[in-house]
């Protein structure tokens, strides 16, 4: 029993530090695609204004 609640322990731990693995690669990505747009809004303005 206790190898049982030793082995769901470590699964809830790995599966919290994967969770905010992932959290942080999301908003990393967001972060990269709202930069990328800003640099194609200050792109299309530049070619608009000549």
């Amino acid at each position: 029993m206790k190898i049982f609640v030793l082995l769901i322990s470590l699964l809830f731990i790995s599966s919290c530090s994967v969770y905010d693995s992932v959290k942080q690669n999301a908003s990393d990505a967001y972060e990269w695609t709202k930069e990328k747009a800003n640099a194609a809004v200050d792109e299309v303005d530049k070619v608009i204004s000549e």
